[in-house]
């Protein structure tokens, strides 16, 4: 007989749990930027992440638990909490699509259309959400204007008020990189080692979700239209 569990209901408790416990009352100040791109390697330093997101989180998870709405509706408000937890204006969700080896964005969160329209779809090893991906690490960019690896959408930068960025990449359990979850800044900036740590439990809670969706639909992920907020 199948099973009568959703399709969420298997959100792993202690990513849940992890994320609770990261609750922060002090906003961290900004540390001096580098002007190259690289794997992160930053020090530990306490990020905010107030009450009210991790209330917004637990009702979305509640919804996750039962069942309800789809993918782009389940991984919207986790891309914005991603975004508030690291004190950055803006975040996204790229979602690979193998058979072109680009990444497509799947959620925008707070980035100006001129800046992903100029970014296009990102070829993997190209930009800080391509090289997150073909690394399987966190990667940065301190600066868009400056870093000679942020080269190919220097455009993107131009045209618009971001100016730096993360990206994590976002792994399933069966360990294949499925896509990168970034947050975007408009000035200069290097995050942090607890901010990184952060995007890397939102990253681990968006590739499970994923992972139930594949079960129960013949679309890939990169197929559906993208969200934005």
């Amino acid at each position: 007989m199948g099973s009568s569990k959703t399709r969420f209901e298997q959100i792993p408790v202690a990513v849940v749990k992890k994320i609770a416990d990261r609750d922060r009352d002090k906003v961290p100040p900004r540390k001096k930027p580098v002007s190259r791109s690289s794997p992160s390697n930053t020090s530990s330093t306490p990020a905010a992440f107030g009450q009210e997101a991790r209330i917004r989180f637990f009702d979305t998870a509640l919804q996750l638990i039962q069942g309800e709405g789809d993918l782009k509706s389940a991984l919207a408000p986790l891309v914005q909490l991603a975004a508030e937890a690291a004190n950055s204006n803006s975040a996204s969700f790229y979602i690979v699509d193998g058979k072109k080896n680009v990444l497509k964005p799947l959620i925008t969160y707070g980035l100006p259309p001129e800046y992903v329209e100029a970014c296009g779809d990102v070829r993997i090893g190209e930009q800080c959400c391509g090289r997150a991906v073909q690394h399987r690490t966190p990667w940065i960019v301190s600066d868009m204007l400056k870093d000679p690896l942020f080269a190919s959408a220097r455009t993107a930068a131009t045209l618009s008020p971001i100016r730096s960025g993360f990206s994590v990449p976002v792994i399933d359990q069966n360990q294949e990189c499925i896509g990168s979850l970034a947050c975007h800044f408009r000035e200069p900036h290097t995050p942090t080692t607890e901010e990184i740590e952060r995007n890397q439990t939102w990253a681990t809670l968006i590739a499970h979700i994923i992972s139930e969706y594949k079960r129960g639909s013949s679309a890939p992920p990169w197929a559906i239209k993208r969200a934005t907020s």
